[in-house]
């Protein structure tokens, strides 16, 4: 397996208000792979976000170092961290976020141009990851025309588009119903084998142990591995 992110020894603690300052993170090693689904779960509160915030280069934590590719990001200056993310990193969350004013193929140009990717090549690359996510035949369509489930298809083709190889999903099935939260659960794992990126899930959704390489629970500020129905295979 090819290392894509690895967190050694993170630790973050915040400041309260006439309190102790309230540690989230403790010692905390996390490594994500190229073509393996990881779901990070835990209870409200737990540090998940705040992880995930780290790993993706958003956050610092207190004590540790977090590599992405090799690179070490404490060795980056903003504006490098700053292209890191936009060019390596997808994002998605409970909400897809969509512009209401534009399409779906639109919602993924937008993601694009950020990356730097316009024009022709652009258009291309944003057809290819509605593809992707089986939902090119809605291009078209604005997303009040789209079902929850759809506006998270267009969410995750957005956040994969361009070719970034480390996707992290933030609660993505949290407002969805069932039927459609199995269907993106099970698209993320195909998405992560077929292409061979990275994903982190935050989510409260068992569901994504079922379909995982790896799982982890965070309490109390620890991390500890938990069975996956996926991982074998």
């Amino acid at each position: 397996m090819s290392l894509a992110l690895a967190c050694r020894g993170i630790s973050k603690r915040y400041a309260a208000s006439g309190t102790s300052p309230l540690t989230v993170l403790r010692d905390v090693d996390l490594t994500l792979h190229f073509g393996r689904l990881s779901v990070l779960m835990g209870p409200s509160g737990s540090g998940k976000t705040t992880l995930m915030r780290i790993a993706s280069c958003i956050a610092a934590p207190d004590a540790g170092e977090v590599t992405v590719m090799g690179r070490t990001v404490a060795a980056l200056s903003p504006k490098e961290r700053a292209r890191l993310r936009a060019r390596h990193f997808g994002f998605a969350f409970q909400e897809p976020r969509l512009f209401d004013a534009l399409t779906a193929i639109e919602n993924v140009l937008v993601g694009l141009a950020i990356s730097g990717h316009v024009g022709a090549d652009a258009t291309r690359r944003a057809e290819q990851a509605l593809a992707m996510t089986d939902i090119v035949d809605r291009a078209t369509s604005y997303p009040r025309e789209l079902s929850g489930g759809q506006k998270q298809r267009v969410a995750l083709a957005r956040a994969l588009a361009g070719e970034r190889g480390i996707l992290f999903c933030d609660e993505p099935t949290a407002s969805l119903d069932a039927a459609a939260a199995r269907d993106i659960a099970a698209l993320l794992r195909r998405l992560v084998e077929s292409h061979g990126c990275a994903a982190l899930i935050v989510s409260h959704d068992r569901r994504f142990l079922s379909v995982a390489h790896e799982g982890f629970s965070l309490q109390d500020g620890r991390l500890a591995a938990l069975d996956t129905e996926g991982a074998g295979a």
